[in-house]
């Protein structure tokens, strides 16, 4: 083999692997991209928002949110944690140990009325901690995983 050929090998692997990643990235629609950006200034201040009852502070967690989480909700969802109104917002700030330096992400859900009505018009956006917008909209590993919470709100929280 020529020293500057790529092996096949090498060159599957790598097509493998910009196929998941590109997978795993889901910015949706321009709409959802301009959605993602102004919900981002809308959770400003969100560390100081209430929590489900039962679940206030850093609580241990699973994949794909990390293995820490602190979940905060605003004022709409906050007023009746049963069921969600439209234009309540979930935050899941993501963390890799209980140390608060470690937030990896925020993973969040803000109900808008007529936008996903399959799927309790949620809005999923997950940001990183300097609020790049990785994934936005209808996002299918969002929906596929909260499909299973009790009810038909999509939340696990306030099941």
């Amino acid at each position: 083999m020529h020293r500057f050929q790529i092996p096949h090998k090498s060159l599957l692997g790598t097509s493998l692997f910009l196929i998941l990643f590109s997978a795993c990235a889901s910015l949706g629609t321009p709409e959802d991209q301009d959605q993602g950006a102004a919900l981002w200034g809308e959770m400003n201040g969100h560390e100081a928002w209430a929590s489900f009852a039962g679940h206030e502070g850093m609580q241990p967690s699973r994949a794909p949110h990390g293995k820490f989480v602190i979940t905060t909700i605003n004022d709409v969802a906050a007023a009746d944690q049963a069921n969600l109104a439209p234009g309540s917002i979930v935050v899941k700030d993501n963390y890799a140990s209980e140390d608060p330096s470690s937030l990896k992400a925020s993973t969040v859900m803000k109900k808008i009325p007529g936008y996903d009505p399959e799927n309790g018009d949620w809005y999923w956006a997950r940001y990183t901690p300097k609020g790049e917008l990785t994934h936005a909209g209808k996002v299918s590993m969002c929906i596929d995983c909260h499909f299973d919470a009790d009810g038909e709100d999509l939340i696990f929280l306030n099941d």
